[in-house]
């Protein structure tokens, strides 16, 4: 068996990777019975990915330690599709490095480049619609400690609910939230026009009516 060959089987990494998407109380009532159904030598496969601090899946898909169907990839980003998948055709793009949020990231540009490029692959795949998200913390719903561009084929009546209803806030705490949400333009920072002077501006403004007589007065075509 090749050194980095997973001795799991595809229907166990499906299963964990199942179980790593539940909330934590969940996880453990499937956890134990799961680890007793495996052999030593996968047992062991598990330890040694902990031991070596690659507990995290995604790193050891990128690690080709767990089979997976990569859709893209390149040295920074690896697109596979998710064994667990909301919907056919649903992409889990994702940075190599191991990166907790997408705030971390100094630059997310390509990491959502190659998700837009995917959602453009899905419309030509299945002539659809898709969703494009990322879940910052276990709070908005993530559940491993990697980032991840969530990228879901959506097909009518296909049981995913993405609507809410709107709350209230007070005019009051709505300032108070915006005052403290308020930021500094980022990036490239716009030049600063010149102000004109009323001598700049008439001399604009002769130069301008020349050119305009100059054009009225030209011989005819």
């Amino acid at each position: 068996m090749e050194e980095n060959k997973s001795p799991l089987s595809e229907e166990q990494i499906k299963e964990l990777n199942e179980i790593a998407s539940l909330p934590q109380d969940k996880q453990k009532e499937r956890l134990e019975p799961f680890l007793k159904s495996l052999n030593p030598e996968q047992v062991e496969f598990l330890k040694k990915q902990q031991g070596q601090g690659q507990e995290c899946l995604f790193c050891a898909i990128r690690d080709k330690k767990i089979e997976s169907k990569v859709v893209y990839e390149d040295n920074n980003i690896l697109a596979v599709l998710d064994v667990s998948p909301a919907n056919k055709g649903h992409v889990l793009v994702m940075p190599k490095d191991h990166i907790a949020f997408s705030t971390e990231m100094e630059d997310v540009g390509h990491l959502f480049n190659v998700a837009n490029q995917v959602s453009k692959k899905i419309y030509e795949v299945f002539q659809t619609g898709s969703n494009i998200f990322v879940a910052n913390g276990p709070e908005a719903g993530q559940r491993l400690n990697h980032v991840v561009v969530h990228v879901i084929p959506r097909f009518s009546e296909d049981g995913i609910n993405f609507q809410w209803e709107g709350k209230k806030i007070e005019d009051k705490e709505m300032d108070e939230i915006f005052g403290k949400m308020k930021m500094e333009s980022i990036g490239k920072k716009e030049e600063v026009k010149k102000e004109v002077t009323p001598e700049e501006k008439e001399v604009q403004e002769s130069e301008l009516k020349k050119r305009y007589d100059s054009w009225y007065n030209r011989a005819p075509i």
